[in-house]
Parts: C-alpha cells; structure tokens; sequence
C-alpha cells in the first residue's frame, strides 16, 4: 500500500493543493512519480496537504507548479508528500516499495530543478521558477524551435544545442552553432552556452543518490529543467554524438561535453541492464556512483539494495555491506578499495567507507587487481535487493 497525491488545477500563481489517498499498486494505478533533489530543508514553501498547511522544500513547490494543469487533476507520488518522513517504520516499509513505485509510474519526470541566471554573475542566483515553455518531442518537426535559439541564453538554449547533438545532420542547417564554433576567438555566445551547459551539470541532482533507482528502472523518463522539457532519449542520443563540436571547441568546452557524456551514458547503461534482464552486482554500483551523496550515509547503500533497516547504526551498515558482497559474490575483491580513505571515524579497519569517493586510479586498480577469488559467482539479485530482473 501506497500512497498517491492528487495535485489539483490552478493557475501558475495559485496556491498549491493537493489531497492524498491510498493506492495498491497490484492493481497498477496511473501516477507521475517524481525524481529531484530535495536541497536545503530549512528554507520551505507552503502548499496545502488534505486542507492543512504543510511545508516543501524550494525544490519540491517548484516542481509541482511546473507538473500542475490549469484544468486537470494531476495524480502523482513525491516522497516528502506521500511518505511521512518522520515515522521511522513508515519511511523504512516505503522505501523498500521504491522501485516498484518508479516502475510503475506511467511516467517518471526528473526535475533538475530552476536554471541558475548567468546575468547576475552568481552561482546562487537562480531564476524564478516559470511554466514550461521549451517543450521538446524529439520530431523532425523541431528544427524551428532549434534554428531559433541563439535569442535565449539559458536553459531553453541548452536543450536546443542538446536536440541538435542528438541528430548531428542538423547541425549543418544552424549556423548559430557551427559558425561560432569554428571561428576563434571564443565567442561570447559559445561561452554563454557552454557555461549554461556546466551549470546544468552542477544541479543537485546529478549528485543525490537515490536518483540513480529513480532513473533506471522506469520506461519512460523525461527530464525537466527550468521552463524546458525534453524525453529522456534527446539526452542520451546527444551525449553520443558528443564528438561531432569536439573538434571546433577550445578543451574547458569539449570538456563539459565530455562530462555531460559520461554522466548521462553511465545512466543509460544501466537503463539497459535494467531493462534486458542482464546481472547487475552491488560493488561495482557502488564504485561507479562514490561521488554521489546523501543526506543519510545509510542511503549509500539503501538506495542501491532497496532493503533499508534505519534502526542499524551506519557503521554496522557499512560492515554489513562488505559481508554481504562477499558472501554472495564469493570473492575478496571488495577489499581491495582503499580502506585508509575514509571520512568516517568509526568504521572497523577491513571496511570501506562508502561515503569517500573513489578516484578514477582506484577504480581502474579495483577491477584488475583481483583478491583471493573464491569460486561462488553468486549475483546480489533482485530477491535480495539489487538491481537486477
């Protein structure tokens, strides 16, 4: 049993109400489910909740303003609404439910929250939030919207640059693009985008991570951000094509497109695994993603396995992990992470601390250095709470 909030019509400036009810999902009802990052808890919002004021977060009220319709009820599910984050048992019954929440969401809507305004010349000035106005399909009827970009410097421009990269035959018909590319020195305009681009790449949410179980197993995705919307897929076909202005860019640019690559193929890579069935492990999940936090150290783990216990201490957590990886993988090679880097102070000398980021080198050195390999090849399946079909 879940529950399921309906966010009621209204205007863009209007209050925002919602009422919650009850929902099994055996019996597969129809919701958006919402992936975001929370941000700063101590600074709120009001909407109204079942008639009573309760308090959201910046980034949560932006985001059911952009999902609310002037005419229709929306149903969706958001964890700090549907999930009362202050019963303990409660929180820990539902967050073994996530998964099967984000898979049975008619869609999933990833919120990247508001674009930062680089007119103000400060990371922390953030724009408005404003209804969206950059709606992208991925059609062939796009190449207007595209053509018209070089007007907007913001996140309508960034989805724009994005659509073209995801088919590299329209860039010869946007010479916005490939003029001010090719020519040094810098322009103003590629060093607006490009910076737009990074800040981008700097939300929140790239970072959190119960984003990553949000994002892989859902089948349709769409990603939000500011006053634009765009399928899932527009992203992933640009970070493939990311080659094609490698060539024209000075590196600080061919290097965000590059970061932007990686981070939105690592995604998609596990999209796949997800979606064929393929064995996926918990230690290399838990490598590839060190550098994403949490408010809880505990969700290190918890948002990997989906089997949280918020009555376990976090360094019992972290032992237990270890334990478990090699019990069911019937290998040492969990041991071979530095287990001198920590940032904890409490955790047994043979555990890693899986709140440090692993750097490129140790991740290269932990998949060829192979420690006492046992001959148990069991997989962390889903029965036991990985990902995994």
């Amino acid at each position: 049993m879940i529950r399921l909030a309906t966010l009621l019509p209204g205007d863009w400036t209007d209050e925002i109400c919602c009422t919650l009810r009850s929902a099994q999902l055996e019996l597969h009802p129809e919701y958006t489910a919402l992936s975001y990052a929370w941000g700063s808890a101590n600074v709120t919002r009001t909407i109204w909740l079942n008639q009573q004021r309760f308090p959201v977060t910046v980034n949560l009220a932006a985001a059911l303003r952009r999902l609310r319709k002037a005419d229709t009820e929306v149903t969706l599910w958001a964890d700090a609404i549907c999930i009362n984050q202050a019963n303990h048992m409660e929180r820990t019954a539902q967050v073994k439910l996530m998964r099967r929440i984000f898979e049975g969401a008619s869609e999933v809507v990833l919120d990247l929250g508001e674009t930062q305004d680089q007119r103000h010349g400060s990371m922390r000035a953030y724009m408005e939030p404003k209804p969206a106005s950059n709606i992208f399909s991925f059609e062939e009827s796009e190449i207007a919207l595209v053509a018209s970009f070089k007007e907007r410097y913001l996140s309508g421009t960034i989805f724009c640059l994005l659509r073209s990269l995801a088919d590299p035959r329209q860039m010869e018909d946007l010479p916005e693009i490939t003029e001010s590319m090719g020519n040094p020195p810098v322009t103003r305009f590629q060093r607006a985008l490009f910076e737009s681009l990074r800040l981008m790449m700097r939300c929140r949410w790239w970072n959190r991570m119960w984003t990553i179980q949000e994002v892989i197993v859902p089948n349709y995705l769409k990603v939000v951000y500011g006053s634009s919307v765009a399928p899932w897929k527009m992203f992933v076909e640009a970070a493939k094509h990311w080659r094609v202005l490698s060539s024209c860019l000075p590196r600080e640019h061919t290097n965000v497109l590059k970061l932007f690559a990686r981070v939105v193929l690592d995604i998609d890579q596990m999209r796949e695994t997800w979606s064929q069935g393929s064995q996926t492990t918990l230690l290399p999940l838990l490598r590839q993603f060190s550098d994403r936090g949490a408010t809880d150290d505990r969700d290190r783990v918890y948002a990997l396995l989906s089997l949280p216990d918020y009555s376990i201490h976090t360094a019992k957590v972290f032992e237990n992990t270890v334990l478990n990886i090699i019990h069911t993988t019937g290998s040492l090679d969990v041991l071979s992470l530095d287990v001198g880097r920590k940032n904890r102070q409490d955790l047994p000398s043979w555990v890693p601390d899986w709140t440090a980021t692993i750097d490129q080198v140790d991740r290269r050195r932990s998949l060829s250095f192979n420690v006492h390999r046992a001959t148990l090849q069991s997989k962390i399946g889903r029965e036991s709470g990985s990902l995994r079909h």
